[in-house]
């Protein structure tokens, strides 16, 4: 129920700013490219290769259209907002709090993260997508290590904290 409020949540705060168009830094983005229809994922994937396979695979759904690259980094804002439930809701039940005030308190947290006033920039700028997807490996990082099991872990599940 949580993940449905703030879905909604994010929709509302942000949905003016599905709307806006390309803007300062988004012109040196590869979708800027007049040749974009002619490039490989090759040429995507010079500096910050996940940032770009981002951008890629928006452009290959959806083409140019500012409206998607916004829905994109408003969706990636929303799985950062979950994170930080979960997040909240591990580190609560750490210190001994369980029940309903404990996921009470963790959406409080996810809230506030989802409609800070500074997180703005991140979502509404096409150009910040890099700083909502850094966030986003940092929290899941974050979560795997605080899900974790408490014995030692596999090889596997290690290369996959280490891949995040």
């Amino acid at each position: 129920m949580t993940g449905i409020v703030l879905l909604l949540t994010v929709f509302q705060a942000y949905g003016p700013a599905l709307w806006g168009e390309f803007l300062f830094d988004d012109a040196y983005l590869p979708f800027a490219d007049p040749n974009i229809g002619d490039m490989s994922l090759r040429a995507w994937t010079g500096t910050r290769p996940l940032l770009m396979i981002s951008f890629w695979i928006n452009h290959r759904f959806f083409g140019n259209e500012p409206f998607w690259l916004h829905v994109f980094n408003v969706l990636l804002h929303f799985v950062n907002a979950l994170l930080v439930f979960f997040l909240a809701r591990r580190l609560l039940a750490r210190v001994g709090e369980n029940g309903p005030e404990r996921d009470l308190l963790a959406a409080i947290a996810g809230g506030v993260f989802l409609l800070h006033p500074i997180q703005t920039e991140s979502v509404a700028y096409i150009a910040s997508r890099s700083e909502v997807l850094s966030v986003m490996f940092f929290y899941g990082a974050l979560a795997v290590f605080l899900y974790r099991r408490e014995e030692a872990i596999s090889f596997r599940e290690a290369a996959v904290v280490l891949a995040l």
